[in-house]
């Protein structure tokens, strides 16, 4: 998220948040708070313009999918179980609770491995992307 005293640009995931986070920053002064942090109530109640980006959900979904056949993003990596357990990004300050859950669920074997591992097998592989939106 991107805070000025002008505005809050709420970053949504795979909408070109960091390229607009940039744009922004050399536009106005402010302060790059989290990647896709949630606002926060003081925030929300502030007289800033509060601003975000979206995507056609085609576009979007495909961004996601691909990003995956990259072996990269947490959904790839929540459902694969690659090993990598993330720390980072779970909300520890704002809601540690539902961090520490998030933790322990990503520590558990996913279900249905080899079906995941399949549809991020090929970026090129229309028939994946159509079972892994299913």
């Amino acid at each position: 998220m991107f805070v000025s005293d002008q505005l809050v640009y709420l970053e949504l995931h795979k909408t070109g948040c960091t390229h607009i986070r940039n744009l922004l920053n050399a536009l106005l002064t402010g302060n790059f708070t989290g990647k896709h942090d949630q606002i926060t109530r003081d925030l929300l109640d502030s007289d800033r313009a509060k601003i975000g980006s979206v995507r056609d959900p085609w576009s979007w979904y495909l961004s996601l999918w691909a990003y995956g056949c990259d072996g990269e993003g947490g959904v790839y990596h929540r459902v694969t179980n690659t090993g990598k357990v993330e720390i980072r990004g779970l909300g520890w300050k704002k809601t540690p609770w539902d961090a520490v859950r998030r933790l322990v669920d990503d520590m558990r074997p996913p279900k249905n491995l080899r079906q995941w591992k399949r549809v991020y097998r090929d970026i090129n592989d229309a028939g994946a992307f159509r079972e892994w939106l299913h």
